[in-house]
């Protein structure tokens, strides 16, 4: 088991010799790298199911290791990620779901999963159905959001909190209309930073928005000038050369990511981006917003008027960005200020 984990581990950090007791983290490991470990190893390791909390808190191969050797069959869906679901159960407990972003990557949320666990919670994050090796996207966001229930449903849920980020907050917007059919009761509804979305996004726009996430998500650091000028010469390429040259692109700027998973994360991306949905009704919910520092308003001509929508919708503006208010100390801090006003 070591032996096949230390390939593993070697593939993805791009590191020739790995001993059992270093720590995946500091050897580089990061968001997008912790999701291809865990899906390398579920999919080596048949009818294992390692989680996210798994990874997080047995950091070397030893570890995960002495996991898997003892490891009895998960039989969840290999869309949740559970954060940290209690083995006791009280009456009064309620489930939070974070719905992710574009990438659909919920495990990259950690921090946040943290925040909502302290609080007594049981906290899981739901995958984008097409992140994972075989499945092609949903074409509508009635279906990513029945994906979701489905999930949800699964689960002996009774009441609920669905926390979005960004572009997830029209998947849990359309979650709330169809679990109006369900006996499950919605505690709250919070978006991060999340948009109406447009009636359409010119090519720009899109090469722009994803070329700055996975920036962000491989921890590369570009100025805004440089930034338009990458999305420049993206679109002089022909459409079929994209992925790839964007791909050569970001691995000479020190981006570790496995082709075929950026492959299958450009796919899922651009899908998720030309998808038409209009936002329709009033909600029953009430609803919080919290509202990112917005670093540039040049090309994020966005629209996060949601107040017609919920049956009430409470604001709160952080300090943070797009994808810091994600990550500590803006989520106590936003945490907090929302206490204040309650």
């Amino acid at each position: 088991t070591e032996k096949t984990l230390a390939v593993i581990w070697s593939n993805l950090l791009e590191v020739d010799t790995i001993g059992i007791h270093d720590n995946f983290f500091e050897l580089g490991g990061h968001s997008l790298l912790t999701v291809q470990l865990i899906q390398k190893i579920n999919s080596t390791f048949k009818n294992k199911k390692l989680e996210l909390i798994d990874v997080v808190s047995l950091e070397t191969i030893n570890k995960q290791a002495i996991l898997l050797d003892n490891l009895s069959v998960r039989k969840t869906s290999k869309h949740l990620v559970n954060f940290n679901r209690k083995e006791e159960q009280g009456t009064d407990v309620v489930d939070t779901f974070i719905i992710p972003g574009m990438t659909g990557i919920a495990e990259g949320y950690y921090e946040l999963a943290a925040s909502y666990s302290k609080e007594g919670d049981n906290v899981y994050g739901i995958q984008m159905y097409g992140l994972l090796e075989g499945e092609v996207g949903y074409s509508s966001i009635e279906d990513m959001a029945k994906h979701n229930i489905d999930i949800i449903k699964s689960l002996p849920c009774k009441t609920i909190r669905l926390v979005s980020h960004s572009y997830g907050g029209v998947v849990v917007f359309e979650m709330v209309k169809q679990l109006l059919k369900e006996s499950i009761t919605i505690k709250e509804v919070t978006l991060l930073d999340s948009y109406l979305p447009k009636a359409s996004l010119r090519v720009k726009e899109k090469a722009h928005i994803f070329i700055v996430t996975m920036l962000n998500m491989l921890n590369i650091k570009i100025a805004e000038k440089g930034i338009s000028k990458f999305v420049e010469v993206i679109l002089k390429k022909a459409k079929k050369d994209r992925v790839n040259f964007i791909y050569e692109e970001l691995k000479n700027k020190g981006g570790k990511i496995e082709k075929t998973f950026f492959i299958r994360l450009y796919t899922l991306c651009y899908n998720a981006l030309s998808i038409s949905y209009k936002v329709e009704g009033q909600m029953d919910e009430a609803a919080v917003l919290v509202t990112a520092k917005q670093v540039n308003q040049k090309n994020a001509q966005i629209n996060q008027d949601w107040s017609p929508y919920f049956k009430t919708l409470q604001v709160i503006e952080s300090t943070g960005s797009h994808f810091e208010i994600v990550k500590e100390p803006f989520i106590g801090k936003w945490k907090n200020d929302l206490k204040n006003k309650q």
